[in-house]
C-alpha cells in the first residue's frame, strides 16, 4: 500500500508540482493536483463554470488512496508514475 508520505517524497524528489488526473468530461480541461512545497491542493476548475474557485487544500493521503483503490494494475501503475512513484519498487 502506498502512503501519503511516499507520494509527497516522490513528488518532491522528482520535482513534480502539477499532476493532471483527468480531463473534464464536458469541456476537456485538465483537473489536477498541485504541490506547493509540502502542501497539496486539488484544482477542479474548468471552462464549464462561470466562476473560479481557488484550488482546495488536500492531504497526500488522498492521492495515496486514489492510487491504492485502482483495480486495473496498468492504470494504477500509470497513475502512480504521474506522481513520481514506481510501483515495482514499493
Amino acid at each position: 500500500m502506498i502512503t501519503g508520505t511516499q507520494v509527497k517524497e516522490a513528488m518532491k524528489t522528482a520535482n513534480i508540482s502539477w499532476v493532471e488526473v483527468r480531463k473534464c468530461s464536458i469541456c476537456n480541461c485538465p483537473v489536477a493536483y498541485e504541490r506547493q512545497g509540502d502542501n497539496l491542493f486539488f484544482d477542479g476548475n474548468c471552462d464549464c463554470t462561470s466562476f473560479w474557485n481557488p484550488p482546495q487544500p488536500r492531504i497526500f493521503e488522498d492521492v495515496a488512496e486514489l492510487i491504492n483503490i485502482q483495480s486495473n494494475s496498468e492504470y494504477k501503475s500509470e497513475l502512480a508514475g504521474k506522481f513520481g512513484l514506481q510501483l515495482e519498487a514499493i
